[in-house]
């Protein structure tokens, strides 16, 4: 799968969910806004539909106590001014006065009625009449509905008792189109009025599921208030009632909760396709941008592709400054520098292939580190600080006279070998001529340096020549480190105890063609022991950055002499100690030291 169409599925994805989990969330709460919504519009339309029918209740109770009170109990009929009230009142279709002595037996007394079309008779009343009749003598009130439709008729019954003869119950029987219409009026609503028994008196009477509503509110034992109750069939219905205040009744008000949520459903088809829109969108957007992202990226591909197959001369176009372009830039930088950097270690194998070599050759300008003379002998140790350096040491003997020299080129390295290599060439020379003092090889080596480097490149160093008949010294110190000079006693030395060869002042070989050199002289008795160095040994570092210095240094050649003056031994004591200091650091410059015994016992041997 490229990264391009994994790019937009993750872009689609994120969006898609992004947008699934905000439908999920605002459905939600939408739908808790609307139920709650639902439950305060039904709460109010029920407490309004209750106050419509207590007003109906309170005017026909007011109506039939102003009849009564002009009605003549002496003679059971209505007076004039009860028949005038009734036939001014339109929506009155009749009044009844019925005995009440006997629980069994109900007389009519006397009545009024306006014979219009839609106005029931007494004999089509008579069925409901009886059951008005019990409810009100038992509660004083009763309320009843002839015909449920537009042509309905509301019947009031109330008790009346009088002091002038038996109670009589009177009876209003009005037009019911109003207050049908005004419960019937909603379409989303079922509107019921009932009474404390839960029976509907007006309202749908088809509605399947009311009495088992009616029943889950009537458990709830309260003046009014809304629930959520489940039918038979499972459906949610949200329901609202009040009571009217009046003759015992209550007003419900149902609405099923899938019709109260369908907003919700048009919400969310308005959201879906809304959403669709914003996803087409955005994967219209991610298939451009992801094809500039993914070009760029591709070109990177295949260039590094080139790279892979060793073509480091590949380019890339930067045109962007986001992260890719940066990662471009980066690119043709690191592409700059492996080349430059090929370049250079082709340069390098080159150098080092001409080190190597020229380490071989400085190999040979050395003696071996172990020699014995007639009356001398000889330990050395050499590490260069790379792969040739310019510390170099050497011996030869001429006529029973032997010649120890040392020397320090400035720096190391190939230029530093170069000059040790000329002074090597020039004391071979001096080896097959006759006999020379220090001074004179001083001078010789000084031409041959300063020819050599002119000037650019010194070098220290230290020329001694020992008789090995007579032990007698001749020396002399080109800025060299002084060599030390102690006898082995078999007992311990201190660092204090160790001396130095006597020497005059005399310049760096190489600084001039002209430059001056003097001699000094001393004298060797059997058992002592000549110490050479090069400042390379004290500028030994350790890991921490501290160097060795000559305090250490000297410690270190007191401590071996102490213990024997076997010159193999004193070179390995002089070793270690270094090791155990250097802890494997690199070094900075050439070590090179070397031990020289004279032992005048040999020669009477």
């Amino acid at each position: 799968m490229s990264i391009r169409t994994k790019l937009l599925l993750l872009l689609t994805f994120l969006t898609t969910t992004s947008l699934i989990f905000f439908l999920i969330l605002a459905t939600g709460l939408f739908k808790e806004d609307k139920i709650a919504y639902v439950f305060d519009s039904n709460a109010a339309y029920v407490k309004s539909l209750a106050f419509q029918v207590k007003s109906e209740i309170v005017s026909s109770k007011n109506l039939i106590k102003f009849l009564s009170h002009n009605f003549n109990y002496r003679t059971n009929n209505f007076s004039d001014t009860s028949r005038e009230i009734f036939n001014k009142e339109a929506n009155l279709y009749s009044v009844y006065a019925i005995n009440a002595s006997s629980k069994n037996d109900y007389k009519l007394v006397s009545e009024l009625e306006k014979r219009l079309d839609n106005s029931p008779t007494y004999k089509e009343l008579v069925p409901k009449l009886i059951a008005i009749i019990k409810e009100a003598s038992a509660q004083e009130f009763s309320f009843r509905i002839h015909v449920k439709d537009e042509n309905s008729s509301f019947i009031f019954a109330t008790l009346i008792k009088s002091d002038y003869g038996d109670p009589l119950i009177f009876i209003t029987v009005t037009k019911g189109e109003g207050l049908f219409k005004f419960v019937n009026q909603s379409q989303l609503y079922d509107s019921y009025v009932v009474n404390s028994n839960m029976q509907i008196l007006l309202g749908n009477t088809n509605n399947e599921f009311s009495e088992f509503i009616f029943n889950q509110i009537k458990d709830k034992n309260t003046q009014g208030g809304s629930i959520e109750v489940i039918d038979p069939n499972g459906e949610a219905i949200l329901s609202s009632f009040a009571e009217v205040g009046a003759g015992g009744l209550s007003v419900i008000s149902n609405i099923s909760k899938k019709a109260a949520l369908k907003a919700v459903d048009i919400l969310l088809i308005k959201s879906g396709l809304f959403f669709l829109i914003i996803i087409s969108l955005a994967i219209i957007i991610s298939v451009f941008s992801s094809k500039k992202l993914t070009k760029s990226l591709e070109e990177l591909s295949d260039a590094t592709q080139k790279v892979a197959e060793g073509n480091f001369d590949v380019k890339l176009s930067v045109k962007s400054k986001d992260e890719v372009g940066v990662l471009a830039k980066n690119f043709n930088f690191m592409t700059t520098e492996v080349l430059r950097l090929m370049k250079e270690n082709v340069h390098k194998a080159r150098m080092e292939k001409e080190l190597e070599t020229a380490k071989i050759v400085q190999s040979t300008l050395f003696p071996k580190n172990e020699a014995e003379f007639k009356s001398t002998k000889i330990s050395g140790y050499f590490e260069p600080a790379s792969e040739c350096g310019g510390d170099w040491w050497y011996y030869f003997e001429l006529n029973n006279k032997l010649y120890l020299i040392i020397a320090d080129a400035t720096g190391h390295g190939a230029p530093a070998a170069l000059i040790t290599s000329a002074a090597r060439s020039a004391v071979s020379l001096l080896e097959q001529m006759p006999e020379l003092s220090t001074v004179q090889i001083g001078q010789l080596l000084n031409k041959a340096i300063f020819e050599t480097s002119q000037g650019k490149i010194n070098m220290t160093t230290a020329i001694v020549c020992i008789d090995q008949n007579t032990g007698e010294v001749t020396y002399t110190n080109a800025s060299h480190e002084k060599p030390l000079k102690i006898k082995y006693t078999g007992k311990e030395i201190k660092r204090t105890e160790l001396g130095a060869l006597l020497e005059g002042e005399s310049p760096r070989l190489g600084e001039s063609r002209e430059s001056i050199f003097v001699e000094s002289k001393d004298k060797l008795e059997n058992g002592d022991i000549l110490f050479f160095y090069t400042d390379g040994l004290t500028d030994i570092p350790n890991p921490r950055g501290q160097k060795l210095g000559e305090r250490a240094v000297l410690n270190s050649f007191a401590k071996a002499v102490s213990k024997t003056d076997n010159t193999t031994e004193i070179i390995n004591i002089l070793k270690d100690d270094v090791k155990s200091f250097n802890e494997g650091s690199a070094l900075e410059d050439d070590v090179t030291f070397f031990v020289c015994k004279f032992n005048s016992k040999a020669l009477e041997s």
